[in-house]
């Protein structure tokens, strides 16, 4: 594991869900303010650098 800079973070183009900006979202800000992050996003490499978010796109 280890950590990256949001900025180096780009979207998954072909993910199955959209992020929405919903009170499931909500929650998830005030669970990650209260415990952390439990489970970390998964990302890859991009061949023109930085990294593509797999899984863990709301968190």
């Amino acid at each position: 594991m280890q950590e990256i800079p949001l900025s180096d973070l780009h979207d998954f183009i072909d993910h199955a869900f959209k992020v929405l900006d919903d009170e499931k979202m909500q929650e998830t800000v005030e669970s990650i303010r209260s415990y952390g992050v439990l489970v970390p996003g998964i990302v890859r490499p991009r061949a023109e650098g930085e990294y593509e978010i797999i899984a863990g796109h709301r968190r």
